[in-house]
């Protein structure tokens, strides 16, 4: 936690030194003027370093890197051709200034994923299941899809969507928000464990969704088994769920097709009930 804290001081600081600097007449007129489009640019790297690059395994150097490309493009087709930018020291300024925004709010969100990778390691020692993280499943998912079109095998996609806000707490924010949904998802994660096979895949992606692979399975038993997890969350948790299924080969023959339709069965969560496949489930809230 002082690592995150200490990083995003650091990236406001940085702001607020920036911005001040900007509001300096003199420092204007006489030694760089800071063009618009740069500040457009300093707020976007900003946003999307916290939340983008280093979620989907993206280096703080390749992120950089990218930064360049971004600002020669700008430069080609925007800056050189205004009076008023004056010397190439002035691009020299806004570039590494972009730069360095892009380094601490990559930071900032490299230390909020090492927090809540800490979070579910807690979580998961005091519900321990076999979930698997969704994007790092792949090769078993190929696995399991190969082997049912190899033997004409049916095979089906269950997924399990919980509450945005799981603690039920809307005045729950911070640290104590983040616990209260990573021991949810834990908890929710076991009672799955304890309900499929050993030969069942049960993956997990970070919008408090399960996806649940099963091998020889079809739809009909699909729905038996979905019925009967969803009832154990419900009596468990008392937290507020939708779920969906989808079968190959009758009704997709990738996986990818198969998460898809699911997902588009899936109804939207309300305050106090759910909707299921045009069956009204109340839902402890």
């Amino acid at each position: 936690m002082s690592n995150l804290r200490n990083s995003v001081v650091t990236l406001f600081l940085f702001f607020s030194v920036v911005l001040s600097i900007a509001q300096v007449e003199y420092f204007e007129k006489n030694i760089l003027n800071f063009q618009a489009a740069f500040f457009i640019m300093l707020v976007i790297v900003t946003i999307i370093g916290i939340w983008g690059p280093s979620r989907v395994q993206m280096s703080m150097y390749s992120y950089m890197g990218a930064w360049i490309l971004i600002y020669i493009f700008v430069w080609a087709f925007y800056w050189r051709f205004l009076p008023l930018l004056r010397t190439i020291e002035e691009l020299t300024v806004q570039f590494l200034l972009i730069e360095i925004a892009a380094a601490l709010s990559y930071n900032v969100g490299a230390q909020i994923n090492n927090v809540n990778s800490v979070l579910s390691e807690v979580a998961n020692g005091a519900y321990p299941n076999r979930t698997l993280d969704f994007k790092m499943a792949s090769d078993a998912i190929n696995t399991e899809m190969t082997r049912s079109r190899r033997y004409s095998r049916p095979l089906s996609v269950l997924v399990f969507q919980l509450a945005q806000n799981p603690s039920g707490d809307k005045k729950a924010q911070g640290i104590e928000r983040d616990l209260s949904s990573h021991f949810l998802a834990a908890k929710v994660g076991r009672i799955i464990n304890a309900h499929v096979r050993q030969t069942d895949l049960i993956m997990r992606d970070h919008d408090y969704r399960f996806v649940v692979l099963c091998p020889e399975t079809n739809l009909e038993a699909a729905h038996t088994l979905v019925r009967r997890i969803y009832q154990s969350i419900e009596e468990s948790v008392g937290s507020e769920a939708a779920w969906s299924t989808a079968s190959f080969p009758d009704e997709a023959l990738s996986f990818d097709e198969l998460y898809e339709k699911a997902l588009s069965r899936l109804p939207e969560l309300e305050s106090s009930t759910v909707f299921v496949h045009e069956e009204k489930i109340d839902v402890v809230s």
